[in-house]
């Protein structure tokens, strides 16, 4: 059997072949003194890889689609029995060092939402980030 997703967008359901974790960084000479100060970039991302009825591998970000079935069996089904399993959202698992946020690959949109939370202090900014993860994941 196979799992089922749906694309959030289009609505339309593939088959989940495959997950990858992808990471960049690139650096160039800046506009002063070069290669003293470089213009460097990087970033994270989790991609899937789906197949439709025609056979095309697309990748896509992994929060662009969700889990519709798995093996013929809803999720629901799968989980019954589990505690604490409901319709509501369960959570995401949550970060305990200031290290742990800056590595997350969410990190980058949490700072660039608002520039000011470069300042937060360490262990306030583990909560605050725990904090936008969790709302950011109910919607």
């Amino acid at each position: 059997m196979a799992t089922i997703v749906k694309v959030k967008e289009s609505g339309q359901h593939a088959v989940l072949l495959g997950v990858g974790y992808g990471a960049y960084s690139s650096a160039r000479a800046g506009k002063i003194m070069g290669d003293m100060f470089p213009v460097e970039q990087s970033g994270k991302c989790q991609m899937v890889a789906i197949s439709n009825t025609t056979g095309n591998i697309n990748w896509c970000k992994a929060e662009d689609v969700e889990v519709v079935s798995v093996d013929g069996k809803s999720l629901s089904d799968i989980l019954t029995g589990y505690a604490n399993i409901s319709d509501e959202f369960i959570g995401v698992p949550l970060l305990e060092s200031a290290d742990d946020v800056k590595d997350d690959f969410r990190y980058q949109e949490f700072i660039t939402e608002d520039p000011e939370r470069l300042s937060i202090y360490s262990d306030d900014l583990v909560e605050r980030f725990n904090r936008w993860l969790e709302i950011k994941n109910t919607y």
